[in-house]
């Protein structure tokens, strides 16, 4: 015999049709109504609602579970059975509780034994909206409290406060710092010594190997050639020593052109249009200069998100709670921004500073 498909309108069982595909029938007022065609075994499905009858919905197919037969609605004088719970059973797929029979959670995805709830008191509906850390396809899908993030129920408030410091990597305070774990080789000496008595290959040696060549640079420790006169630096007036250091410029005063700027010790020519500077800068007056986005389409091209939008300068995804914001993030007026720092060792561990050889440490402070 071929599958019987049931109509259900405005909460009546209507009639059945025979065959596997949806048709087409009368309600008792004439209008027509669809038949839903459900899965057969093997077919695909969510839920086993999505199934046919005698079917159950067990790793995402319809599979033969045994489930009770529909009542058969042909008026006759023998009293009707009740239908079934149509919700999963333990073991079956689900994508909400809503999905699973009365009592049963969804986790991943999965109809799960709910060995740690008690039995519900007489006369209390079942709970259709799910815990934290279960299945859900919206938020209404979820207890109150909680949001439906990435299809799984979370918190969707944490008790962060947004504090106005950040966190920053800091190498050094002065040249010292930068050279603490210096340690020239044994050979040293002997250079020191060939150098004095004129050895000028072994000076050369010497002082590329046995002197430290880091200086602190905006807290940073960055290799420097260090010298005395512009000899030092080999001369030719392209690279001299200028305050201890081997560079072509301090300033833009020190290049050969007028025109010429001078970036991170380097004489360079200005820049003549945007494409010569990173993005959200404009070439103003030869120099790139930071304007920050101008749009909400700006942000969308940059970020490829769609919910983007350009606020103060700032490319910023728009949000309602905290669990929209990834980690180290908080909602903050409908945006998602850094929740800051209190102390040191917070942004110690933000930063993953551990094992460090060198000076390099974690410092909280105001944001510039």
């Amino acid at each position: 015999m071929r599958p019987l498909g049931w109509i259900v309108l405005g909460g009546a069982l209507l009639a059945c049709t025979e065959g596997d595909g949806a048709g087409v029938v009368a309600d008792t007022d004439g209008e027509a109504a669809t038949v839903v065609a459900l899965g057969a075994a093997g077919e695909s499905c969510t839920a086993r609602a999505d199934c046919e009858t005698g079917l159950a919905c067990v790793d995402n197919r319809c599979t033969d579970r045994g489930a009770s037969p529909r009542p058969n609605p042909d008026g006759g004088t023998e009293e009707a059975e009740p239908l079934p719970d149509p919700g999963g059973k333990v073991g079956e797929s689900c994508t909400r509780r809503a999905d699973c029979q009365a009592g049963l959670p969804c986790l991943d995805n999965v109809c799960q034994d709910p060995d740690d709830l008690g039995d519900m008191p007489d006369g209390m509906p079942p709970v259709t909206r799910g815990d934290r850390g279960e299945s859900c396809m919206a938020r209404n899908d979820c207890n109150s409290g909680l949001a439906c993030i990435s299809q799984r129920c979370v918190e969707n408030e944490f008790d962060v406060s947004v504090e106005p410091k950040q966190c920053v990597r800091v190498q050094c305070m002065e040249d010292a710092d930068c050279c603490e774990a210096f340690r020239p080789p044994v050979n040293c000496p002997m250079w020191q010594s060939q150098c004095d008595m004129g050895v000028t290959n072994s000076c050369t040696i010497f002082e590329s190997n046995c002197i430290c060549q880091l200086a602190c640079q905006d807290q940073a420790c960055v290799r420097v050639n260090r010298c005395e006169t512009d000899l030092d630096c080999g001369g030719g007036g392209i690279v001299r020593c200028l305050d201890g250091t081997c560079t072509q410029c301090r300033a833009p005063a020190d290049c050969p052109n007028e025109d010429d700027l001078c970036i991170a010790g380097v004489c360079r020519a200005g820049c003549e249009r945007n494409e010569q500077c990173p993005l959200f800068h404009e070439c103003q007056a030869g120099q790139c200069v930071e304007v920050g986005c101008t749009s909400d389409r700006q942000c969308l091209f940059s970020t490829r998100d769609p919910r983007s939008r350009c606020q103060d300068g700032q490319c910023v995804a728009p949000c309602q709670n905290d669990a929209e914001c990834s980690d180290f993030h908080a909602c903050e007026d409908e945006r998602c921004v850094f929740v800051g720092c209190e102390a040191d060792e917070e942004c110690r561990v933000f930063l993953m500073l551990q094992n460090v050889p060198d000076s390099t440490r974690a410092v909280c402070r105001e944001n510039p």
